[in-house]
């Protein structure tokens, strides 16, 4: 996420909305160098449609080809 969340901003920086001060998303501030690209995914619905994410969810674990394509469909819409 944090590749997609650069991707994105890189070349239009408002093209993600940041999220408010007092959002934490379902994951919270599991890594310091990832959560807030995390956080701003979620806020921006790019993780919408993965199937089990939430609190539980592995952002460690590798993406399937399922879940890589979902986050897509969602940059695109």
């Amino acid at each position: 996420m944090t590749m997609v969340v650069r991707g994105l901003a890189a070349p239009e920086p408002d093209t993600l909305a940041v999220p408010p001060a007092g959002y934490a998303g379902s994951l919270g501030d599991f890594d310091p160098a990832h959560a807030e690209n995390m956080r701003v995914a979620e806020f921006n619905g790019l993780l919408d449609g993965l199937a089990g994410f939430g609190p539980g969810w592995d952002p460690w674990a590798p993406a399937t080809r399922g879940e890589v394509a979902q986050i897509l469909w969602n940059v695109t819409r």
